[in-house]
């Protein structure tokens, strides 16, 4: 397959960018400080029209380039801080005194594994309600009944790194593999992650290499999608999930009740625990089994652009303009201009 120079990506429309400036101005006026991720939560999740967070990327860029908006890294590795040049310095001091430690403490290792394993958990709970259910990857120590959860990650029998002949990396493996009578198998994974997961996301990737070389349907359980991820990838036989939260662990309780707080992170879409809520029991329980057979067969149509790209021999605005083309059933010589038709599509 000859590969062409990608295009110019192209830019969201002047009219969402200046609604995502007007959006980031008023946050920032009321709250005096603010990190990427809460805009993504305050604008991206709840705003209407819905301006997603690569077009809030780019009116943040156009904000700082013209002095419209001060950034502020406290520390190496620390996301910057945002706010108004008109802020008052000592109000800006103040609440970076008390939301920098906040996001610091809820971003260390130790708080981001137990918050990673909730949602495992959850879907594992969930995979074990269905009586006739047939899943590979579970927690042997779990006990859903005790009173209280460890601090200390559970150990966890992963599913095997092969399937026949086909294998991957025993150290990545993918969190489940379930099994369908129709379908054959699918790869499960969970991302209990703030950010919105794009079809360019290393994530993604990953996943859909591991599905891939085991010829298994990629299914994603994650907080939120943009438009691109739901419409590039579910056309190649993608099951994606949104759980519309993020889970914390028992033991991170005061942290998840600070982060939620609205004169703090804002973050009010935490949920404590590791129980699997109403959406994702029937998304486990009815809605996969119902789809996988469809997507197993827009996998098996796509697969060969799906290992181009997640291998990166093919870039993104290649993949996403042949995926349409072929899905509409037309040459996919063309697919520079199939692209080009989508100027809000973004894979970051």
């Amino acid at each position: 397959m000859a590969h062409r120079t990608s295009p110019t990506r192209p830019n969201p429309s002047p009219d969402h960018i200046e609604l995502a400036k007007s959006r980031i101005r008023d946050i920032l006026s009321q709250r005096i400080v603010a990190t990427t991720r809460t805009f993504d939560h305050l604008i991206s999740d709840t705003g209407d029209p819905r301006l997603e967070p690569h077009i809030l990327g780019r009116a943040r860029k156009i904000l700082v380039r013209d002095s419209e908006l001060e950034t502020k890294i406290l520390r190496a590795n620390d996301p910057p801080w945002f706010y108004l040049p008109d802020a008052r310095p000592a109000d800006v001091d103040s609440h970076l005194a008390t939301l920098a430690p906040l996001l610091q403490e809820i971003s260390r290792q130790a708080v981001t594994g137990r918050r990673g394993q909730c949602l495992e958990l959850a879907i594992f709970r969930a995979l074990r309600a269905q009586p006739d259910a047939q899943y590979l990857g579970r927690f042997l120590e779990f006990d859903p009944t005790a009173p209280t959860r460890p601090k200390k990650l559970y150990s966890k029998e992963e599913p095997p790194s092969h399937i026949g002949n086909r294998a991957i990396s025993a150290k990545r493996p993918l969190d489940f593999l379930y099994q369908h009578p129709a379908a054959g198998f699918a790869g499960i994974e969970a991302k209990n992650v703030r950010e919105w997961l794009y079809p360019g996301g290393e994530e993604v990737k990953a996943l859909l290499y591991k599905c891939v070389s085991l010829d298994c349907v990629p299914v994603l359980v994650a907080r939120r999608f943009p438009r691109s991820t739901f419409e590039i990838l579910g056309l190649c036989g993608v099951v994606l999930h949104q759980t519309l939260n993020q889970l914390y662990h028992f033991a991170d309780k005061d942290l998840a009740d600070r982060a939620m707080r609205q004169d703090s992170l804002g973050f009010d879409d935490i949920r404590v625990g590791d129980k699997p809520d109403a959406r994702l029991l029937r998304f486990i329980g009815t809605t996969l089994p119902e789809v996988l057979p469809c997507a197993r067969a827009r996998f098996d149509k796509f697969k060969d652009l799906l290992a181009c790209y997640a291998s990166r021999e093919m870039q993104y605005f290649e993949f996403s303009g042949r995926v349409r083309l072929r899905a509409a059933g037309k040459e996919e010589a063309d697919w520079e201009d199939a692209d080009q038709g989508n100027p809000d599509d973004n894979y970051y």
